[in-house]
């Protein structure tokens, strides 16, 4: 078959204009119609088909004919003429052949690629990353930016399908990187906005500042500060330190009510059942949801319980009644002392008189 002389012209709603271009471009949703102008004999079918494999399509016909066209049908398409003389020989010389190829492409606001995820988890000092993939032509401007103003510290990377916010171990996560943060996509189309989370995951902060107060024979306050619980609620245990790695429990835990996660909250409690006369080093650590336990607080506290109930302790004041009991006793005390002392001394002075009599 001798090669066919071919004239391509698209047809925009009912007009058709003649044109030799061999890239088409149209906004998603419009119309797209390209004829591929052939002579067409009884025993030759023309078609359109994409060099696309994961979005196979196939047309009969001299016109390509797409309707509310959308992005899935960006690409390259070639208009064949088949000599069916030889059919089912479709391989053989001069059977299939190439009458042109043309380039769609379609063009689109920015969106979201199906299944994007818009909450991340990261660890303080540890990598981490926020990816936002979108599908957009053209190629959109993108914007991040935190609420209030708050300062980025991530490296912003830039790609042709994706735009990610990107911690490394350089610069490693903080405490203050964790919530929202916003992107937004836009080109000549259409702009979208995002929000995306980072949250964390890992071990809460371990408690800090940790000081003792109001030391008696079998009890103290302890007071520390706490830090970030890592998204998860926390509670706190107060514990004994042992030669090496071991310890043991002293409080039940201790529940964390705050509305800050724990973020800079000072905490005190009284520690009882302990032993009189006894030496303890004691650490605080926190434990999440998660049951992820902090370190012990640095460094560890020491005290020694006093020896007796009744030792006097300034930082526990004696009620009124035991001190006006022991008050009145020292006077009754005294004055009996006194009234000895006097009868001693006038029966000496008597007993004297006597003898010189």
């Amino acid at each position: 078959m001798d090669r066919l002389t071919t004239i391509c012209v698209f047809i925009i709603g009912f007009k058709i204009v003649s044109s030799n271009l061999s890239k088409y471009t149209r906004l998603e949703g419009d119309n797209l119609i390209v004829r591929c102008n052939a002579t067409v004999l009884p025993h030759i079918d023309v078609y359109w088909a994409k060099i696309d494999s994961r979005q196979p399509y196939r047309q009969k016909g001299t016109d390509l004919l797409i309707f509310n066209i959308d992005r899935t049908y960006s690409g390259q398409y070639v208009c064949y003429a088949l000599n069916m003389t030889d059919a089912p020989y479709f391989n053989a010389t001069g059977t299939n052949v190439t009458i042109d190829v043309i380039t769609v492409d379609v063009e689109y606001p920015p969106r979201p690629v199906w299944g994007q995820l818009f909450s991340f988890e990261g660890s303080v000092g540890e990598p981490a990353k926020l990816t936002f993939n979108f599908s957009s032509n053209p190629r959109p401007k993108t914007i991040w930016s935190r609420p209030n103003g708050q300062q980025i510290r991530a490296a912003i990377n830039d790609w042709q399908d994706r735009t990610e916010l990107e911690w490394d171990g350089l610069n490693p996560v903080k405490v203050s990187d964790f919530g929202n943060y916003s992107v937004t996509l836009q080109n000549e189309y259409g702009t979208y906005t995002a929000t995306m989370q980072l949250t964390a995951d890992g071990f809460p902060e371990a408690p800090r500042d940790v000081h003792i107060y109001n030391v008696t024979d079998n009890s103290v306050t302890v007071r520390w500060t706490s830090g970030f619980d890592m998204g998860s609620h926390q509670r706190f245990l107060v514990l004994k330190l042992y030669n090496g790695n071991s310890f043991s429990t002293l409080t039940d835990f201790i529940n964390d009510n705050s509305t800050t996660h724990g973020i800079n909250q000072t905490w005190t409690y009284v520690v009882d059942g302990l032993t009189k006369n006894t030496f303890y080093n004691i650490s605080v650590v926190a434990i999440n949801e998660q049951k992820r336990m902090s370190r012990f607080s640095m460094p560890p506290t020491t005290f020694t319980t006093s020896g007796s109930p009744n030792t006097f302790d300034l930082l526990h004041p004696v009620s009124t009644g035991i001190v006006v009991g022991v008050a009145l006793g020292s006077v009754i005390l005294i004055l009996g002392i006194s009234a000895v002392l006097l009868f001693l001394l006038k029966w000496r002075r008597m007993r004297t008189s006597y003898e010189k009599a």
